[in-house]
């Protein structure tokens, strides 16, 4: 059954139980009716009116509700838990130190450093027939050549570099190779060389330092070409200069 028939049923339901009801409150009983008499039709008034029921609005409709189901989240296998260890003491590890290089003390005698430096000048000093002698330093004095006892005496000081020591030796070399083979011709030639004035004597004078005369100056110049530039001390004149020195150097040979 529909809910509109429903509802019509309901209705004369409803006007049937009070037209029942009025009738038994006005005369106690109710009236005889004669067979083949129409019954007077109620007036309008007093047809009660059954009160209006308001349908009951109808549901919408809802789609059942279907349950979801958590998605179960991914278990995740942690590795067995390891006893706690003790804490292991730090320990330091040492530090690399560069060591510093110690400076060089040669333990060498006065003689041995003095032949170690003659052998690096190079020159083939025996053939002019002198002798070399190293001693301990002397205050004032470098060396000494002697030709009348054609002997070299170097004295080394502690506190000179080898290269000092070396242009000391040359130097001394330098008045050797003077003795045993120049002559006049050949100092001549050298003053011209050097633009020294030609009649300066030779071995300067009585007190000069050896420094401030021509022999010195050869011998200076002489260290300079075997020993090489570093300490050149005369004082007649600078160093020769590259076109001179070749020019000098061939009044060396012998």
């Amino acid at each position: 059954m529909s809910f509109r028939h429903r509802l019509v049923a309901y209705a004369g339901l409803a006007v049937l139980c009070a037209g029942l009801t009025v009738a038994a409150l006005g005369s106690g009983s109710p009236p005889a009716v004669e067979a083949g008499t129409a019954l007077p039709a109620p007036s309008p008034a007093s047809v009660p009116v059954a009160p209006s029921v308001p349908p009951s609005m109808p549901r919408a409709a809802t789609k059942p509700r279907v349950a979801v189901k958590a998605k179960p989240k991914p278990t995740v296998k942690r590795p067995p838990s390891r006893p706690a260890s003790r804490p292991r003491p730090a320990t330091r590890r040492p530090v690399p130190v560069k060591a510093t290089p110690k400076p060089v003390v040669r333990t060498e005698t006065v003689q041995q450093r003095g032949q170690r430096v003659l052998a690096s000048l190079h020159y083939d000093w025996q053939r002019l027939g002198y002798t070399i002698v190293f001693l301990p330093e002397r205050k004032g004095y470098l060396g000494y050549t002697d030709g009348a006892t054609k002997t070299v005496t170097i004295w080394i000081r502690s506190s000179e570099s080898d290269l000092v020591l070396a242009h000391t030796i040359a130097h001394e070399l330098g008045h050797v190779l003077d003795f045993t083979h120049n002559n006049a011709a050949k100092h001549a030639a050298y003053l011209s060389l050097r633009g020294i004035n030609p009649t300066t004597n030779w071995y300067g004078c009585d007190g000069c330092t050896d420094y401030s005369s021509p022999a010195g100056d050869w011998a200076e110049v002489f260290a300079y070409w075997l020993a090489g530039p570093g300490d050149f001390r005369s004082q007649m004149g600078p160093p020769p200069d590259k076109a001179h020195m070749a020019l000098i150097a061939q009044l060396y040979t012998y």
